[in-house]
């Protein structure tokens, strides 16, 4: 019996669907990070706070971009163009979530080359009051897409609209 759990993974073809998937792996990533912050207090910046940290600075530098790039220039300009008079709540949430784009930007570059140094197996201090903000700020981030932004997304984007957000989110990774 096999008991783990076998996920497929979302395709470009299904553009929204891996939209939220990434937005686990920032979850995932967030989680690791609270973690980090404990074992450094406790470990210093063991082997295992280096390959911790590594992980975490390949996803926030790499894969965290290309998904606000995908939401910014191609998922908010979609869905505002679809809205009308009766989505007039959801018409403010785009310029919100690009604002808390630019403060995660922001926080983010304040405690990097911290986690840099430990990848680096060096010893570093975690600051763990801004590593703690930028998970807050990215958990209510993304409550706030997947709770308003993907379902309004899921109801309003046409099937033209999915494939057009599906490649231009392939071409941004080169595979187009």
């Amino acid at each position: 019996m096999n008991l783990l759990r076998q996920e497929t993974a979302a395709g470009f073809d299904a553009p929204l669907e891996l939209l939220q998937a990434c937005h686990g792996r920032v979850e995932q990533q967030c989680a690791t990070l609270e973690k980090l912050i404990a074992h450094v207090g406790r470990h210093g910046g063991d082997a295992a706070a280096s390959q911790a940290a590594a992980g975490i600075l390949k996803y926030f530098r790499q894969a965290a971009p290309l998904h606000h790039q995908d939401e910014e220039e191609n998922l908010f300009p979609l869905l505002l163009a679809r809205l009308d008079g009766g989505h007039a709540a959801l018409a403010d949430l785009p310029a919100l979530l690009e604002r808390q784009h630019r403060a995660l930007d922001a926080l983010w570059a304040r405690f990097e080359g911290m986690l840099d140094l430990l990848a680096q197996g060096r010893s570093a201090a975690l600051p763990a009051d801004l590593a703690a903000e930028f998970i807050a700020r990215n958990r209510v981030h993304l409550d706030l897409e997947n709770s308003r932004i993907l379902p309004a997304a899921r109801r309003l984007l046409t099937a033209a609209d999915l494939a057009e957000l599906g490649q231009a989110m392939r071409a941004r990774r080169g595979l187009a």
